[in-house]
């Protein structure tokens, strides 16, 4: 997360262009203002970097490395995870779990509150696809999960 504060870029990208000598705004903790070429003698205080670029979410994963967080519900897939997304260049995620039984879930919102406590990043949180959804419109969700 970036400081609150002035700070200068040697190349940055915005999402449509790149800009070199960039200077940007953070106001709580967001970039507030985007602008184009800096001075190096400024007065005010500046924090400066090399490169500001975007980074990716993946909002919905089910496990990597051959380990789907359903079937190993513990940290260490979540570190896996991790490790996964961010070869990809998603620096955050959102780990899922279909519908499934009410231990492996459980197992899951458990695996997901350790690996928070053992400083794991870039997991925002658990998508459970389910057990509560429409047995008319449930798909490939096992019938016998499914909850009213």
């Amino acid at each position: 997360m970036l400081e609150d504060g002035v700070h200068l870029v040697d190349k940055l990208f915005t999402g449509e262009k790149w800009i070199s000598k960039g200077r940007f705004v953070v106001e709580n903790g967001l970039i507030s203002s985007v602008e184009e070429g800096f001075s190096q003698d400024t007065d005010v205080a500046c924090r400066h970097h090399s490169l500001l670029v975007p980074t990716f979410l993946d909002l919905q994963i089910y496990g990597a490395h051959g380990k789907l967080l359903a079937e190993y519900p513990c940290k260490d897939s979540l570190y896996m995870l991790h490790d996964y997304c961010r070869a990809g260049n998603a620096e955050y995620f959102v780990a899922a779990v279909a519908t499934n039984t009410w231990e492996v879930c459980c197992r899951c919102i458990d695996a997901v509150r350790d690996y928070w406590k053992s400083g794991g990043r870039g997991c925002l949180g658990l998508h459970m696809e389910g057990p509560w959804i429409s047995i008319a419109k449930r798909g490939a969700h096992t019938i016998e999960n499914v909850r009213e």
